[in-house]
This record gives structure tokens, C-alpha cells and sequence, in this order.
């Protein structure tokens, strides 16, 4: 699995931001974004932030379904299931190790937050 990797060299343009690795285009809605963001919250506000992996999962998926770079559309690989079930061995280990291990718990999910692939055209 490969990672698109962008860098900041930005130009401009009406259609997109061109940078090193390609020309970026956003194609997405602040309407769909807005409700997307309204029934997330209001599924976590009801589960008592239960469902945040699911949520977090949703909204990445929705910025990946809605980012091209060169016409190539972004694809989100992460599940709910899968960013919850790391985070509770994280929140063991954490217990077992009486808080050693948080460093790294925390960088493992900062980690896990937005992975996106292509077809490796963008790879290093």
C-alpha cells in the first residue's frame, strides 16, 4: 500500500493547486461536508463518543472521495472496525504498562488518522 505524498510547492491555477508531485483538485460540497458532519456528531453525542472511529473513518472517506490529483481520484483504505479495535490494544497495553507506552499509543494513532493510496504513480 502506497501513500500519496504532496509537497508545498503550490501554483495556483482556476481549475486546482499544481504542486511537484501533481495538480490537486477538492471537487467536494460544503453542503454534503455540513450534514456529513451533523449526523457524525450527533451518532457520537447518542454513543458517547463510542462511535468516533466509524465517524472519523466516514469524514476521511468523504475528503478522499472528493480529491483528485491528476485526475486520479484518492482512495480511503480505513475502517471503523479496524481504527477501533488498534486503539483498544493501544488502551491495554497502555493499562499493562502503567502509562509507558502512551508516547507511542499516541503516535500510532496520529499515525493511523488519513492513510490514502493511488496506483503508485506518486510513490517514492
Amino acid at each position: 500500500m502506497s501513500q500519496v505524498r504532496l509537497t508545498m510547492h503550490i501554483l495556483v491555477g482556476f481549475w486546482g493547486i499544481c504542486m511537484a508531485y501533481g495538480c490537486f483538485d477538492f471537487r467536494g460540497k460544503g453542503g454534503s461536508y455540513f450534514w456529513l458532519l451533523i449526523w457524525t456528531t450527533v451518532l457520537n453525542v447518542i454513543t458517547f463518543t463510542l462511535f468516533y472511529p466509524w465517524s472519523a473513518c466516514a469524514i476521511e472517506k468523504w475528503k478522499a472521495k472528493h480529491t483528485y490529483v491528476d485526475d486520479k481520484q484518492l482512495v480511503f483504505t480505513g475502517s471503523g472496525a479496524g481504527v477501533f479495535g488498534a486503539w483498544s490494544l493501544i488502551f491495554i497495553v497502555t493499562l499493562l504498562s502503567l502509562g509507558h507506552y502512551t508516547p507511542w499509543g499516541v503516535c500510532a494513532i496520529n499515525w493511523q488518522r488519513g492513510i490514502c493510496e493511488d496506483d503508485g504513480a506518486y510513490s517514492n
